[in-house]
């Protein structure tokens, strides 16, 4: 029992737990998304994309911190990466979202042509009409996401207490936001079909595309930051500088830089002491 127990809290498990449950809900999505036309459910779906980038970054980060230093210095650079090909991949999918809802809302077939022409392979975009068992679908499809999120959040972050890995608790949170557009998601689309309103989804897909932007922009900063080592606040440097600084047998600060790992802090503080190699050690 309590080996399963160990398990459970187990970070690499739980965000291995993370990934599936996130995959499900992009291919569920995005399938259904596509088969009934929606744009703004597809939207979601690549939405979710980001998510995994998010659990995956965490994943790289934990596996780097348990990597032999001589053997791969900077190992936590491979989370940045794929955060900036997540970053791209979400920008991407930013754009055709909007264009969708742009011309959706537009109506305007000469710039659907004149996309066209430079971009054969997207396709017309045609008012959605929900059919009674398309609903059905898009009904189950958005509860099953809702109960999936709505776990993986309290797992999530129930693991990180546990365990003491703070980045699961920030991925349980953002996912608590998922669900949060989802309900918007669900609400919106049975609008569209109790009202026979297919502007309502392109609205939600301007929406969506908002979000999915969003999450863009924060993997960028935060991928950025980490990359070129900007410094966290003066606030936290200085804090860490009294705890050196008090800390007996230490003659002087050399050099402190702290900057962000993504979502985790990196702290190096080099130092001159007043005492011999075996000292050192214990300082």
């Amino acid at each position: 029992m309590n080996n399963m127990q160990t398990l459970i809290w187990n970070p690499s498990f739980a965000l291995s737990v993370g990934v599936v449950g996130c995959l499900i809900r992009v291919v569920l999505k995005i399938g259904v998304g596509l088969l009934v036309g929606s744009v703004v459910l597809t939207g979601d779906g690549f939405h979710n994309v980001g998510d995994i980038g998010f659990i995956l970054a965490a994943f790289l980060i934990l596996l780097v911190g348990h990597w032999k230093r001589g053997v791969m210095h900077a190992g936590e650079n491979m989370g940045i990466l794929f955060q900036l090909i997540v970053t791209g991949i979400l920008t991407a999918l930013t754009l055709y979202t909007a264009y969708q809802s742009v011309i959706g809302l537009s109506g305007c077939t000469a710039c659907e042509r004149y996309v066209q022409n430079i971009f054969p392979f997207v396709p017309t975009v045609t008012p959605l009409v929900i059919e009674p068992h398309a609903l059905k679908a898009i009904i189950a499809t958005l509860l099953v996401s809702l109960a999936i999120s709505w776990g993986l959040a309290t797992y999530h972050v129930r693991a990180g207490l546990k365990s003491g890995y703070g980045m699961l608790i920030t991925i349980g949170k953002e996912t608590k936001t998922d669900m949060t557009v989802e309900a918007g998601v669900l609400v919106g689309l049975i609008g569209v079909y109790v009202f026979n309103m297919p502007s309502l989804e392109y609205i939600g897909g301007l929406v969506v595309a908002g979000l999915i932007a969003l999450t863009a922009r924060e993997l960028f900063t935060e991928a950025c930051k980490s990359l070129f080592q900007i410094s966290i606040s003066d606030e936290f440097v200085a804090g860490i500088r009294t705890i050196v600084q008090s800390t007996y047998g230490v003659d002087r600060i050399t050099k402190l830089e702290a900057y962000p790992v993504l979502q985790v802090a990196r702290v190096k503080v080099f130092v001159e002491t007043k005492g011999g190699a075996e000292a050192n050690n214990d300082i």
